[in-house]
């Protein structure tokens, strides 16, 4: 039995970022290591017969949010992982804790849980070795924006206000492996963006003070109120660029309508985000670059060296003063991966490191 796990969030702040680098170890992203292969699903009782059903659920969960396709479980890899579960468990543990929601015939508020973690690079493997596309192993990172039709106003949605709706997106996302986050609604924010702008659905401001955040794609959404048994939610889903779907869902329940739009966005993401990665990738190449003065610009940079040729991951191996040292698995030789490197225009040699300009 193994301790419990504490998951790494993301911290939008620069000098966050700092004590998140502390934490890694330099041969995988924060992610891979802390929540990737982590799963906790309920169990009848801590019984050695109970474990396998359970592990088993768990493991296609995981399958679940390494691909973000609820029909993986269903393919005929899917369903050997699951038959084989034990063999990709690396550790687990119990806990007692509130039931899940959806357990209505449950006897009494307190549930079983059983916390398990597998082996989540060596199951990404299998299915890419049978066509199955994953996500990057940092996860897609959607920024909602929620504006709040409450009476004859509109207000942003709070997290204090408004838990059961945010919890509600953050977990159908996570559950298909994609990260949601909430913009902070500083000063910042507020002066960047009415409610009005997101109810309107306006791309122009909201990709502006989305920027800071530095999202994979943006979601913006009006929603009338949430008192009322059934809800009408107007949702628009943009890149940093263009405006890239806009949808409604009519007088639905909320927890439907959350559903139904997360999955919508989840299909577009993969098909711009999941692929099938080089399973040979054995290079690696170390490099640093300096002027790097936030987050936003240290994932341009990450962004723009794991498009190049020959270039399978980049992953962050510290952070010294306004320089960052990227770690990049490589397939093709160093000298090409180089060239690549120095005719980028913004990367400019300076000794034996780059400076962004």
């Amino acid at each position: 039995m193994t301790a419990s796990f504490m998951p790494m969030k993301m911290m939008h702040r620069w000098g966050c970022v700092v004590l998140l680098i502390a934490a890694l170890a330099v041969s995988a992203p924060a992610w891979a290591m802390t929540e990737s292969g982590q799963i906790e699903v309920p169990v009848a009782d801590e019984s050695p017969s109970a474990r396998p059903p359970a592990v088993a659920k768990a493991i296609g969960a995981l399958l679940v949010r390494l691909t973000g396709r609820p029909d993986v479980v269903d393919l005929p890899v899917g369903e050997r992982i699951r038959a084989q579960a034990s063999s990709y468990l690396q550790g687990f543990s119990y806990r007692q804790g509130p039931a899940a929601t959806d357990q209505t015939n449950a006897d009494s508020a307190e549930q079983t849980w059983l916390n398990t973690r597998f082996d989540a690079s060596r199951l990404r493997d299998i299915l890419v070795r049978r066509g199955i596309e994953v996500w990057p192993e940092r996860p897609p990172r959607l920024l909602v924006w929620i504006a709040i039709e409450d009476g004859a106003q509109r207000r942003f949605s709070h997290a204090e206000m408004d838990a059961p709706l945010q919890r509600a997106l953050r977990e159908q996302a996570q559950a298909l492996g994609v990260q949601v986050m909430f913009p902070l609604l500083d000063l910042e924010d507020l002066r960047a963006l009415r409610p009005a702008d997101v109810a309107a659905g306006f791309a122009q401001p909201i990709q502006a003070a989305s920027a800071r955040y530095a999202p994979d794609r943006i979601m913006s959404v009006r929603l009338n109120d949430l008192n009322a048994q059934r809800v009408t939610g107007r949702w628009t889903l943009m890149s940093d660029e263009a405006v890239l779907q806009r949808w409604r869902t009519a007088d639905a329940a909320l927890d439907t309508s959350v559903e139904h739009s997360t999955q919508r966005v989840v299909a577009q993401l993969r098909q711009a985000l999941a692929y099938l990665p080089d399973l040979f990738a054995s290079g690696r190449l170390q490099i640093v670059v300096a002027g790097i003065d936030g987050l936003m610009t240290h994932d341009r940079i990450a962004q723009r060296l794991e498009s190049l040729a020959g270039v399978e991951r980049v992953t962050t191996l510290a952070i010294e003063g306004d320089a960052v040292r990227y770690g990049l698995a490589i397939t093709t030789p160093e000298a090409g991966v180089r060239e690549a490197i120095e005719r980028d225009s913004r990367l400019l040699a300076d000794g034996e490191q780059y400076r962004w300009q």
